[in-house]
C-alpha cells in the first residue's frame, strides 16, 4: 500500500528545471490510492521509442506506467509484490519489457497485459540491459557478482562471468553490441569488446582521481557511444575514447566530500550537463564551465534525473525516502 507522505513520487519540469510539478496522478480501483506521492522511486526510464511513456518501478508498491508524460499513472497488474531491483524496454519493439523482482525477472510481449517469469535466481537481480543490435541477447548483472546472458530472449541463460561483487548497471554500446560496460559495488568498473567473453578493468586508467573507482553509474553518448560520463566517488568525469582516458568535471561541490546522488546530460549534446544532491540541482549548459543552481522541489532523495530526449527542456526527478 502506497503511504501518503507527499513529496516522493514524480516531478516534472517543463522549464529546464526553472520550476517544478509534483506528476503523481493515478487511475486506481475503488478503495485502492489515488496517487503515487508516497511510493519510493527504485528506477525511472522512457521507453526508447515514445518519451511521452515513462515506467516508474519502486520500492514496495510495484511498477507504474505513463503513456502521457507523467500526466497520469496506472499500476502494471499482474506482477508478484516485491521491490523492482531492474527494468529494460526493448529498443525497437514498444510491447517486451523485461523487469527484474528481487530474484526474479519477468517479461511481457503485450505491453504488460501479462507477464512470464523467465527466470528464478539465487541472488537479487540488480540490473537488466538488452543488445540494441541483437535484442534477443539479454543480460542481467546478480547481487552475487555473477553477470548472466540470455541468447533467446529469455528462454535459457548461461554466466558468462564473475566480478565477485554486485553488479549495479550494464551499459550496452547503442551502435556494436560487443562493447559493453559493467559497474560493480566493489569490483571495479569493467569494460568488455567481444559481447561478454572478456573483460578488462578501466580502474587503471582513473587512479588519478581519488575515488573514482567507485563508480556509481555511466551514461553514453548516443551519438558518439565512445564518449561517456560517469558519476563516481571522486563526482563526474568525462571520456571521450571509451574510457581509456578522462578528464574531470569542475563541479561546484567539492570531490568526494558531498553526495551525488543523479545526473544525466544530453541528449544529443552532452554540453547541457545536470546533476542533484540532497537539496540542490546543478546545472550548465556549456559543458561543466558554469553552473547555475537550483533548490531541488522536495526533501526527499532525488533518485533518477531524465531529460526528455524529444524536448530537451523536459526534466523528470524520481523521488524515494532519503535515508538519515
Amino acid at each position: 500500500m502506497i503511504k501518503t507522505k507527499l513529496d516522493k513520487g514524480v516531478f516534472k519540469s517543463e522549464d529546464g528545471s526553472q520550476s517544478w510539478e509534483q506528476k503523481i496522478n493515478l487511475f486506481s480501483l475503488a478503495g485502492e490510492p489515488k496517487t503515487i506521492a508516497g511510493a519510493d522511486a527504485t528506477a525511472l526510464c522512457f521507453d526508447p521509442q515514445d518519451s511521452q511513456t515513462l515506467y516508474f518501478g519502486t520500492d514496495k508498491d510495484g511498477l507504474f506506467v505513463s503513456f502521457d508524460g507523467a500526466d497520469s499513472w496506472q499500476k502494471v497488474r499482474n506482477l508478484p509484490e516485491g521491490k523492482i531491483s531492474a527494468l529494460a524496454l526493448h529498443p525497437k519493439a514498444k510491447n517486451v519489457v523485461y523487469v527484474g523482482i528481487e530474484k526474479r525477472i519477468f517479461k511481457s510481449i503485450d505491453c504488460c497485459r501479462s507477464w512470464q517469469n523467465i527466470h528464478l535466481e539465487v541472488a537479487e537481480v540488480y540490473s537488466l540491459a538488452i543488445d540494441p543490435i541483437s535484442s534477443s541477447r539479454v543480460y542481467a548483472g546478480l547481487s552475487d557478482g555473477r553477470m548472466i546472458l540470455s541468447t533467446s530472449g529469455g528462454t535459457s541463460w548461461s554466466t558468462i562471468k564473475n566480478f565477485g561483487a554486485s553488479v549495479k548497471q550494464i551499459l550496452i554500446n547503442p551502435l556494436d553490441g560487443r562493447i559493453i560496460y559493467a559497474i560493480t559495488q566493489g569490483a571495479g568498473f569493467h569494460k568488455s569488446r567481444d559481447g561478454g567473453v572478456s573483460w578488462e578493468s578501466l580502474d587503471e586508467s582513473l587512479k588519478n582521481f581519488p575515488g573514482a573507482r567507485e563508480v556509481v553509474k555511466v551514461i553514453l553518448d548516443k551519438a558518439r557511444p565512445d564518449t561517456l560520463i560517469i558519476l563516481s566517488q571522486f563526482g563526474l568525469l568525462r571520456s571521450d575514447d571509451g574510457g581509456q582516458t578522462w578528464t574531470d568535471y569542475k563541479l561546484l561541490t567539492d570531490p568526494g566530500k558531498v553526495k551525488i546522488y543523479s545526473f544525466v546530460a544530453g541528449p544529443e549534446d552532452f554540453s547541457n550537463l545536470y546533476y542533484v544532491t540532497a537539496s540542490t540541482l546543478y546545472k550548465s549548459v556549456d559543458n561543466g564551465k558554469n553552473w547555475i543552481t537550483k533548490k531541488l522541489p522536495t526533501s526527499e532523495m532525488p533518485v533518477e534525473l531524465l531529460i526528455d530526449p524529444a524536448s530537451p527542456n523536459i526534466l523528470y526527478l524520481g523521488v524515494a525516502k532519503l535515508n538519515e
